[in-house]
């Protein structure tokens, strides 16, 4: 059926020609024996059916695996009382809002915010640094100016703010920091703070503040939810490769392959 449509239109003008094409070259690769017109379109209607049921169960299982996606990535810990409370720079819609609730209800005495090295917005007047950000944000939420430290750093990444925790907590060994980021930023931030500290993780209680931005059960249908989920999935596998073992593993992936196609070689 497919060939004798693509031949019935192969009148029309620039599209027939390539389209009967394309056509034979497809019907090659889904047909089994080509010499065969009856098997090939059993064939063929077979793997369109098998095709077509796996995308139906792909489609309907997407409402309940989408969602376990986001959920994976909040790691959260219940949040106990301590002595400071680090804001990640991120998420200002979120992030300074829930750390001024963590100081009003008297969970923290003290907030640390780390500086950001400027961008291009930043550089050109346009935008505030995003620390002053923070900061205005927890002034306007009535935190008082001296509870809020700033750790300078100058940092570009999460992994660089957490070095600055690292380098506050040596000086203050006996303190508790609440690390505050966002849900979906929490299971990175978690894996970064046991690298980056070392044996001073367990000062530290990763929290995670709820997002406003995108519903987490269907961030999918949300532009910025899906831009978010996506982007920190491609994050933490950089982080795994950056700052973890990910490299050892794909080397030793790489050497198990060539030993078994080197041993399959020989046999031959």
């Amino acid at each position: 059926f497919f060939r004798h449509s693509l031949i019935r239109h192969s009148s029309f003008p620039r599209f027939g020609h390539w389209g009967l094409v394309i056509g034979r070259y497809t019907w090659g690769a889904l047909c089994v024996n080509r010499s065969v017109g009856t098997s090939c379109r059993a064939t063929f209607a077979a793997k369109l059916a098998s095709g077509l049921a796996a995308a139906a169960a792909l489609l309907a299982a997407m409402p309940m695996v989408l969602p376990l996606a986001a959920r994976w990535l909040d790691v959260g810990q219940r949040v106990p009382p301590a002595d400071c409370a680090f804001v990640l720079p991120g998420d200002a819609n979120t992030r300074p809002f829930f750390t001024a609730a963590l100081f009003h209800r008297r969970l923290v005495r003290r907030v640390l915010v780390t500086t950001v090295k400027p961008g291009l917005r930043q550089l050109q007047g346009i935008a505030p640094p995003a620390h002053e950000v923070i900061i205005g944000i927890l002034e306007h939420q009535r935190v008082p100016r001296t509870a809020v430290m700033v750790l300078e750093k100058q940092s570009t990444s999460t992994w660089e703010d957490l070095e600055a925790l690292a380098r506050y907590l040596g000086d203050h060994p006996r303190q508790h920091v609440l690390v505050v980021t966002s849900d979906y930023h929490s299971r990175r931030t978690r894996w970064t703070v046991a690298r980056a500290l070392g044996p001073l993780a367990r000062q530290c209680t990763v929290v995670s503040a709820p997002t406003d931005l995108f519903p987490m059960g269907r961030w999918w249908q949300s532009a910025e939810g899906f831009r978010l989920i996506t982007s920190e999935y491609l994050k933490l596998t950089y982080y795994w490769f950056r700052y973890g073992r990910g490299l050892w593993w794909c080397g030793g992936g790489v050497l198990v392959v060539t030993a078994v196609w080197i041993h399959r070689r020989r046999r031959r």
